[in-house]
């Protein structure tokens, strides 16, 4: 501690070196604050770019529960998701909610583009500049309280739907609702600049069965993963026929098919919970997975040609997993065939990775 650029790990997120400074957040407890701290690699000219009371503990108001997770730098800014609490009147802080929040590091100034609700999730899909794409998922299918749905229960509303008369409401909540709650996914994207969310679509979750019928999860079929000459990338997930590519133009809702993957899909770069696919600019890399299942095939496509590449063959699973670039190196995760939980990060330069030669990989990360 005695270090002037120690860094407590205990309610800290987002440390990042970023346009020769480092930021991280920081939970002050005393204070009971969240703050956005700035500083020299040295520790030296330490100030903080923002801070937000966590809110006063009152029934019926939102609190921040936390430090911000998900944090990302881009275009001269911090994009985070902030998750906050529901003090009710048991003081039971279980109604949660989350926001997509951005700061811009030059002016310090903090916008919610997203609002705190109950029964909803947001999520940041893709960041491209000052650019970014985000989520809001919500059921059109209330869930009841316990109270609320006994009422209905006992009127007769789920006659030869509820089976377990010893715990109606269990069967419910983990039975019923999770079938019928219907969710759907809205897109929007926003610009820092002009501080305005845009509506792009509201499209329903696709839900994955098991064998028996049973609702294994409920997924969005839309994969945002950049931006290119103003209009975003992004892949359409069909879990049961093929997988298709377009770029669509936010200001017309043109969309323009690029590709259709048989049995494959995009290999994006992966941070936390967004994907970013594009790199040098124009290209982005895509997989075909072979006959036997066992083998992929990868491939390169370059937006201003519309020209794809083969490149090598790799293991259905993916040796070296992007997670960042450099104008000559990829970084990536090296997992373990065995044992995925031993992962490594390395280095690689482009025109290695190009020609599948994995063994040039340099180590960076035990």
């Amino acid at each position: 501690e005695a270090c002037s650029a120690y860094v407590p790990l205990i309610d800290m997120e987002g440390l990042a070196y970023y346009r020769e400074h480092v930021y991280y957040f920081w939970h002050d407890r005393e204070k009971g604050h969240i703050e956005l701290v700035r500083m020299e690699l040295s520790g030296e000219n330490k100030e903080t770019v923002w801070s937000q009371s966590v809110g006063e503990y009152a029934t019926g108001s939102w609190v921040i529960s936390g430090v911000p997770h998900n944090v990302y730098y881009s275009g001269g800014a911090v994009w985070f998701v902030l998750s906050y609490c529901y003090i009710d009147e048991r003081n039971s802080g279980r109604t949660t909610s989350d926001v997509c929040a951005v700061i811009d590091l030059d002016n310090g100034v903090y916008t919610a583009i997203s609002e705190t609700a109950a029964d909803e999730t947001v999520e940041y899909n893709t960041i491209s500049g000052r650019d970014a794409v985000w989520t809001r998922r919500r059921n059109r299918i209330k869930m009841l309280s316990e109270d609320e749905f006994l009422k209905k229960w006992e009127a007769g509303e789920f006659s030869g739907q509820i089976s377990d008369v010893s715990d109606p409401y269990g069967e419910y909540y983990i039975g019923w609702y999770e079938r019928n709650k219907e969710p759907e996914y809205t897109y929007y994207c926003y610009n820092l600049d002009t501080g305005r969310s845009r509506e792009l679509e509201t499209r329903d979750a696709c839900r994955i069965l098991d064998d028996e019928g049973a609702v294994l999860a409920y997924c969005p079929d839309y994969i945002f993963l950049g931006r290119y000459q103003g209009k975003w990338l992004y892949e359409l997930v069909d879990y049961e026929r093929n997988d298709r590519v377009y770029l669509w133009d936010a200001d017309t809702g043109e969309k323009t098919g690029l590709l259709e993957l048989e049995n494959g899909g995009i290999i994006g770069r992966t941070y936390g919970m967004i994907d970013y696919g594009i790199f040098d600019n124009s290209c982005f890399l895509y997989g075909l997975f072979q006959d036997e299942q066992s083998k992929i095939t990868i491939y390169r496509y370059d937006l201003k040609t519309g020209d794809s590449k083969k490149l090598f063959e790799d293991v259905r699973n993916i040796t070296f997993r992007i997670i960042g670039d450099t104008p000559e190196y990829f970084i990536g995760n090296v997992y373990d065939q065995q044992n995925t939980a031993n992962v490594k990060t390395y280095m690689i330069r482009k025109e290695d990775y190009f020609a599948g030669n994995m063994d040039q990989t340099i180590r960076i990360r035990p």
